[in-house]
């Protein structure tokens, strides 16, 4: 009886759930505790079959083997479900919940469309701004944006580029600032076009101004509010 060959099935046996519970590791410590126990089982069944098919009499110590094989996944199935059913307990929901605040953010679309040097802006409250759109979590921006300008009637070619971010950490709020150029002047509905040296006097919040003007200007900015 060789120290090599007793440590080798618990070893490999341990092998095996330490993979498993690496696998499990994004799902909720009850399930993961349940799965345990059911491969604890399943391996001891299955070496427990073993041995009664290889079983030809004898002294049970020349078979010392088969038990450990037997033994070892059971002590760690249970371990492992003692571990995150009992000590873990609702600590998942705690987790999850820390993870939703820390990363968390809704993200818009803040679209304005240009021909040369005409700004066509949305008109709310007697005040002028872009396009806001909220989108889907991995949503993709230049399918959502060619959505919209289908339902906008847009036929004429355009050049869609990303100006820049701007993302509002306390709101968790990020907008994505698109400028999409006309090749050719159009008329969109509900929107009103203006001359961007006019932008100065036109009634708008600090945010739209602060985005328009860089927009205009061409400067790609990451503003952090």
């Amino acid at each position: 009886m060789s120290i090599t060959r007793i440590l080798s099935p618990v070893l490999g046996i341990g092998l095996i759930f330490y993979i498993l519970n690496n696998a499990l590791k994004n799902i909720r410590y009850k399930r993961r505790g349940i799965i345990n126990i059911i491969i604890g089982l399943l391996l001891a069944g299955t070496f427990l079959f073993a041995f009664f098919r290889d079983y030809k009499g004898g002294h049970w110590l020349n078979y010392y083997w088969y038990y450990l094989f037997i033994l070892a996944p059971l002590v760690y199935g249970f371990s492992f479900a003692y571990y995150y059913l009992i000590h873990m307990r609702g600590r998942s929901i705690i987790r999850k919940k820390k993870n939703l605040r820390k990363y968390y953010f809704t993200d818009y679309l803040y679209i304005v469309y240009r021909y040369e040097n005409d700004i066509c802006l949305l008109k709310k409250k007697d005040k002028y701004c872009g396009l806001i759109f909220k989108i889907k979590a991995g949503e993709f921006h230049d399918s959502f944006i060619y959505k919209q300008n289908r339902k906008l009637g847009i036929n004429s070619r355009i050049d869609s580029k990303k100006i820049g971010k701007v993302t509002f950490r306390e709101k968790r709020k990020t907008y994505h600032c698109y400028q999409i150029r006309l090749f050719e002047e159009q008329t969109i509905e509900r929107l009103e076009c203006v001359n961007a040296y006019q932008l100065v006097n036109m009634p708008m919040d600090e945010f739209d101004r602060e985005i328009l003007y860089r927009m205009i200007l061409g400067e790609p900015f990451d503003l952090d509010k």
